[in-house]
């Protein structure tokens, strides 16, 4: 005989009431019967009814502990079902898991090339080749320039730091689109 959850609240019901009836339970404090108002229901229940259902109660413990028991097996049995079917789509599977994705590419080596090679022709033509001479000691102004730079972007307030980040971008980005434009008219 399978216990529904109505025919297990009842069992605790009468539990309760077996307790009440030794007087084993306390008193309900008044804020509680206050609180809960309407709800709150009491029932007097007769000694014959309390005997009748306590040996009811008694005779179906061992049911009620089997049926307990096969649960927490089929719980477990369950669980390490799950496990097993895990580990066997681990060890199936095992290549797939643990490889790294492939890697695709959308262009060709060829095409890869020739933008690697345009671009080298755009920014050496935008920086004049590169081969521009500098004296030590204009590299060490340009340097200790470039790093006060720095240092008062770190003393800025937030706001004003990403603003300039973001002018610093736009910046870069037109003379990048610019250089591009140039490369076409050229080319």
């Amino acid at each position: 005989m399978l216990f529904s959850a109505t025919m297990t609240e009842e069992v605790d019901e009468l539990i309760k009431l077996r307790l009440l009836g030794c007087g084993m339970l306390p008193k309900i404090h008044e804020s509680k019967v206050k609180r809960a108002g309407s709800r709150l229901k009491s029932r007097i229940v007769s000694e014959q009814q309390i005997k009748k259902w306590s040996e009811i109660i008694e005779q179906m413990e061992d049911q009620v502990t089997s049926i307990l028991q096969e649960e927490r097996e089929e719980i477990a049995l369950r669980k390490a079902e799950m496990e097993a079917t895990k580990a066997e789509n681990m060890i199936a599977h095992k290549d797939e898991i643990y490889a790294p994705p492939k890697r695709t590419w959308f262009v060709t080596e060829k095409e890869k090339k020739l933008v690697a090679k345009t671009a080298k022709e755009v920014l050496d033509k935008h920086k004049g080749n590169g081969k521009e001479v500098v004296s030590a000691e204009q590299a060490e102004e340009l340097k200790m320039k470039e790093k006060r730079e720095r240092e008062r972007e770190k003393n800025l307030p937030r706001k004003k730091r990403r603003r300039m980040e973001a002018a610093r971008e736009t910046l870069e980005d037109e003379e990048e689109t610019k250089c591009w434009q140039d490369y076409a008219k050229d080319g």
